[in-house]
């Protein structure tokens, strides 16, 4: 799997991390995903989905493909690429907090 680093942008800022070079957090807050979770985080975490799951994902962040095009693309409503589009990042955020955890446990020592 090939990830692309704007995709990777596309995929934070739609799910509100904003941008992955984000500025440090302030001294009295504990950074963010954006400061910990790394590229290898996100292929790993992706490696957990089912490969239809990773398909249109990889449509939608790292091709930037709407969800017409990614509807025409895989032969499926609009309504079901939306409700396709939704479970897999359901299903990615469970390993993403996993990752972000781990590294914010070693960041805190």
């Amino acid at each position: 799997m090939k990830l692309k680093s704007s995709g990777l942008s596309s995929w934070s800022r739609a799910n509100g991390h904003g941008s992955l070079r984000g500025a440090a957090a302030s001294a009295d807050e504990e950074p963010g995903p954006c400061e910990f979770l790394s590229l290898e985080d996100i292929r790993d975490a992706m490696t957990t989905l089912r490969p239809h799951e990773r398909d249109i994902l990889e449509l939608a962040y790292f091709e930037r493909l709407s969800y017409r095009e990614i509807a025409a693309r895989l032969s499926l409503s609009e309504k079901t690429t939306g409700t396709r589009l939704f479970r897999a990042r359901a299903r990615l955020k469970r390993p993403l907090e996993v990752s972000y955890q781990r590294r914010l446990a070693n960041f805190r020592g």
